[in-house]
């Protein structure tokens, strides 16, 4: 059986999205992607599954996971950063499985009214591990990066929203 997480690797994951790491302290390793991945996918599933039957969660789900990846694959490349690509997806999946486990338990105990002053909190968080990753793999300034992460955010809600709006009945 192939060992794809250790705890060692949740805790580099942990610490990047509390903005302590970096995604050079990840192993370059395919199966961290792909597991990675997975679990953003999945826990990005959950949350959707809250709010639309299966198959549009899993869809919109997909076309986030997609998103991200395209959008990183592309700067990176753009930049010649070609041997930051494995790490940087890794981390970015990584950080967006923690922090959606956050986002779906506050959804699942919170009332409505009470997730409205939490879900701010939970974007900031997730632009900011976004740019601390950015920040390393592009090696960039924070402001910077911050801004490339909210232009991921506008891209991702329009391509969700987008096709939201095509498959939704």
């Amino acid at each position: 059986m192939v060992k794809i997480f250790s705890l060692k690797t949740i805790g580099i994951f942990w610490e990047i999205a509390c903005l302590k790491a970096s995604p050079e302290t990840l192993k370059g390793s395919r199966n961290i992607f792909l597991a990675s991945l997975s679990a953003n996918f999945f826990v990005s599933l959950l949350i959707n599954l809250n709010y639309e039957k299966i198959y549009l969660a899993a869809l919109l789900s997909l076309l986030e996971c997609l998103t991200l990846i395209v959008l990183t694959a592309t700067i990176l490349l753009y930049s010649r950063k070609y041997e930051r690509l494995n790490k940087t997806l890794s981390a970015l999946m990584g950080v967006g499985a923690i922090i959606g486990i956050f986002a779906y338990l506050l959804i699942v105990v919170l009332p409505p009214s009470l997730l409205i002053i939490f879900r701010p909190a939970i974007l900031i968080w997730n632009l900011s591990a976004t740019a601390k990753v950015l920040t390393h793999s592009m090696e960039i300034g924070f402001s910077r990066a911050f801004l490339i992460a909210i232009g991921y955010a506008f891209c991702l809600w329009q391509i969700l929203t987008f096709f939201y709006s095509k498959i939704a009945v």
